[in-house]
C-alpha cells in the first residue's frame, strides 16, 4: 500500500508541476502557412493550412474550418492586445 501511495503522490505532484507551468508559460501553437515567399512574414495571398497545439513534444492538428483557421490564426497573433469592436 506504501508504494501505491508514494506514487499516486508523485503522479500529483507532477500533475501540479504541470499546471503551474501551463499557467505560465501558455499553450504553444504552430500555425502552418501555405503559398508564402521564402524568408518572408504573413503576406496577403497566404493560406493558414493548418494549427497545430503542441504539448509535451508533441503537436496535435486543430480540426478546424477555413472560417475558424482565419479567426484562430488571428486571435494567436494578436492575443496580448485588446481587441475592440
Amino acid at each position: 500500500m506504501r508504494d501505491s501511495t508514494r506514487l499516486l503522490i508523485e503522479e500529483i505532484d507532477f500533475v501540479l508541476a504541470e499546471r503551474k507551468q501551463l499557467l505560465t508559460r501558455g499553450l504553444a501553437f504552430r500555425i502552418v502557412h501555405r503559398f508564402r515567399a521564402p524568408r518572408t512574414e504573413c503576406w496577403p495571398g497566404e493560406e493558414v493550412f493548418a494549427i497545430f497545439l503542441v504539448h509535451r513534444g508533441r503537436e496535435y492538428q486543430l480540426a478546424l474550418s477555413p472560417a475558424l483557421l482565419l479567426f484562430a490564426d488571428y486571435m494567436l497573433r494578436h492575443s496580448r492586445l485588446a481587441q475592440n469592436r
